[in-house]
């Protein structure tokens, strides 16, 4: 009893070593009731999501699978009572036997059995930890989704601010013969627009919100603040590092583990070929003689037509795909990591181009267009045409940021490893 505990104790540790991303989040706590952050959105993740629930339960039925593998066979107990009745009256002329039977496993079909169960549990720890790992960057992805929703609401309600202004400023003139009624006629139209995209991203934002809300059993979404600034946007790594960067896959992993089962499959299968021997023990009653005697006994089966060649031979043939499916699927996960890094430059260069260069050259052609729309020297065309392009700046840059978030997160996804600690390990 006290073996099969530990079993599980250390079948249950191997899993809770393998979801470490989760032992960095603190137990929730009264979150601050001025905005939410990254890492309260977790907290409240931990305490109530089910899969993370039932990870360790997950752990001790694996556990408990290897624990049964090392259990021996049980015994057998057989009477049986010869020259009964018939010709014979009553048990006078009886034989009573009675035996005590015993398997013995032979060809290391127990260590065999054992090795296939822990190398089942080492692949169910990998999918627990991917699945929990999983919940980690679903919560990260929908986090930055609301993050950039809060972004774009609060864009559009300041695009809408500088809208009325100028359409104030329209109708003024319009009123001092300073300009055509056209103008205010666009002014308007332009206002009727910013309203209607300013419920448009309320909608986007309530959706994000209960989106992410889902993950802790909220799914009717929250009301507080979002903190803008608790995402990870660590430096791009170098493209380099995607070959190395590739061994950690789950998928590549996966297929690993499934090679060292189908190998523990064949040895199981060719401990099969070695029959057991079963030991009997017992005592036979004779009645004529008033006698009673001890029987000992040994069976062998005869293994004439299984030689177990089929089960063997299948098996390893699955470890052999197994084996080539690591290094077909890690050429992949290289490939696409070296994408996604590719992929994750490019964005920051061009967020930097709008923040650094675009950006502040059309915010500051948009104020003096604005003060020459107001003096009465450019036309309200030419103004609404520059905050519109300012205001697709700033959405487009934005949307770069989403980008980037996600481009991390299908690294990480691709690598089963947050980018803090594959960038540590570089």
């Amino acid at each position: 009893m006290v073996f099969i505990l530990l079993v599980i104790l250390l079948a249950t540790a191997n899993v809770a070593r393998t979801s470490s991303v989760w032992d960095s989040i603190p137990d929730p706590a009264p979150a601050p009731s001025d905005s939410v952050t990254l890492v309260d959105v977790l907290a409240r993740i931990k305490q109530s999501n089910p899969t993370l629930r039932a990870v360790p339960l997950r752990g001790a039925a694996a556990a408990a699978h290897v624990a049964q593998a090392h259990a021996r066979p049980n015994p057998s107990l057989a009477a049986v009572a010869e020259n009964v009745a018939g010709s014979y009256s009553g048990f006078e002329q009886s034989e009573l036997s009675l035996w005590l039977s015993q398997e013995i496993e032979l060809g290391g079909k127990r260590s065999s059995r054992v090795d296939l169960a822990q190398r089942v549990a080492d692949e169910t720890a990998r999918e627990t930890h991917t699945q929990s790992f999983d919940v980690y960057l679903a919560a990260k992805e929908r986090f930055a989704v609301v993050v950039h929703a809060e972004e774009r609401a609060r864009l559009t309600q300041a695009a809408e601010a500088i809208v009325a202004r100028v359409a104030r400023s329209a109708r003024e003139r319009v009123q001092t013969g300073g300009t055509l009624t056209a103008d205010a006629a666009l002014a308007e139209a332009a206002l009727a627009r910013v309203h209607s995209a300013i419920d448009a991203t309320v909608a986007e934002r309530a959706r994000a919100r209960s989106h992410l809300a889902a993950l802790w059993g909220e799914p009717l979404g929250f009301e507080t603040n979002v903190a803008r600034s608790s995402l990870s946007t660590a430096a791009v790594p170098p493209i380099d590092s995607a070959s190395a960067w590739a061994r950690y896959s789950p998928a590549v992993e996966r297929a690993r583990l499934a090679g060292a089962s189908s190998r523990a499959s064949a040895a199981v299968e060719q401990s099969l070929r070695i029959p057991n021997v079963t030991v009997e023990a017992g005592a036979r009653r004779v009645e004529a003689d008033d006698a009673t005697t001890w029987l000992f006994g040994v069976s062998l089966p005869l293994p004439v037509w299984d030689r177990r060649a089929g089960a063997i031979h299948a098996a390893q043939a699955s470890a052999a795909v197994a084996e080539l499916e690591v290094e077909q699927l890690h050429a992949a996960v290289t490939s696409e990591l070296a994408g996604h890094i590719v992929a994750q430059r490019q964005l920051r260069d061009r967020v930097r181009r709008i923040e650094s260069d675009l950006e502040p050259a059309v915010a500051a052609a948009a104020e003096n267009m604005s003060t020459a729309y107001t003096i009465g020297r450019t036309s309200y065309s030419d103004l609404l045409e520059v905050q519109r392009a300012l205001l697709e700046l700033r959405e487009d840059a934005n949307d770069v940021r989403l980008a980037i978030v996600q481009e991390i997160i299908a690294i990480e996804r691709l690598c089963g490893r947050t980018i803090e600690e594959l960038m540590r390990n570089e």
